[in-house]
């Protein structure tokens, strides 16, 4: 509810009079409605009490973000805290209206937003768990696992030109997550670090060994097959990505990744580990392969004598 996030949302809001739940909207209402600005009108959808119409107003704020609006945007920090407390909704409908939110603003206010949207998905795993659980699943990590998608997504919205200015503080949130004590956020924060890491073209400079690290850290330690199979899984399509340049990038590491990767292949008892194991070693072969040996490209000559 937009009341619950007072502010420079506020004044956009005077005057304007809420519906009570179950009243339909009477004609003056929508003559009123259709006086406001269309960020006005997104707002007082915001505090209908059907869904549907909630949804909408989130859409269409996105919408305007997108468009660049200048009464919009001047609320931008509004924004965020809307569309980060719907992500909460249990309604697929409008938690996927705030995701098209956030990454609308982080992409047309990057320097503002993704910095705080890091925050926030950072934030909410370091914080106490939530007491409530429903079907296994903490409400927070439900929130958790929302964040991580949005920031994925506003990655791929940012393409191959802003990406490589804000890939370090998107990797080192999603690394700080795969710390995470919940085994759900583990797996799912190793899955958005292949996303990301793919739409960088497995090129991170300095953040590379940070990752690496945590891969290996997390093959050697963590309990929980799931987590090894996601560590597991981004290495191989790391070692995939890099593909030979894997070799001069990678260096001593790649001796390491190797011997880590004939371990678990080894003394795994979990048999689906197992075989991601071989998947990656499978790479890894064909990395050096291609290599030690490289394909011979045979040409044939053809000249042509002058007559004589």
């Amino acid at each position: 509810d937009v009341k619950e996030h007072p502010g420079d949302v506020e004044g956009h809001l005077s005057g304007v009079k809420g519906r009570r739940r179950g009243e339909k909207r009477h004609p003056v209402e929508n003559e009123h409605k259709a006086q406001l600005s269309a960020f006005q009108a997104a707002l007082v959808d915001l505090q209908d009490t059907l869904l549907p119409i909630q949804a909408h107003g989130l859409l269409s704020l996105a919408k305007l973000v997108t468009a660049r609006d200048s009464e919009t945007l001047a609320c931008s920090s509004s924004l965020m805290v809307i569309f980060t407390e719907n992500l909460r909704h249990t309604d697929s409908y409008v938690y996927l209206a705030a995701i098209d939110g956030l990454v609308a603003l982080a992409s047309t206010m990057p320097k503002d937003i993704i910095p705080l949207l890091c925050q926030e998905y950072v934030y909410y795993m370091s914080s106490p768990d939530d007491p409530s659980k429903e079907k296994g699943v903490s409400e927070r990590v439900q929130h958790v696992l929302k964040l991580g998608e949005a920031l994925v997504r506003v990655a791929r919205a940012l393409g191959d030109i802003l990406l490589p200015h804000y890939y370090e503080i998107l990797l080192s949130a999603i690394m700080v997550n795969t710390r995470s004590p919940d085994v759900a956020v583990r797996t799912s924060a190793l899955s958005n670090l292949a996303d990301v890491c793919g739409l960088l073209h497995w090129s991170f400079g300095r953040v590379q060994n940070e990752v690496l690290g945590g891969i290996t850290h997390i093959l050697q330690t963590d309990k929980e097959p799931a987590a090894r199979q996601g560590a597991l899984l981004v290495l191989k399509l790391l070692i995939k990505g890099l593909s030979q340049d894997a070799i001069q990038l990678l260096g001593g590491s790649l001796r390491d990744v190797y011997r880590l990767l004939k371990q678990v292949e080894a003394t795994e008892r979990d048999s689906l580990t197992q075989a991601h194991a071989q998947a990656a070693l499978g790479e890894l072969d064909s990395v050096m392969r291609a290599y030690l040996f490289p394909q011979e490209t045979l040409t044939k000559k053809i000249s042509i004598l002058d007559p004589v």
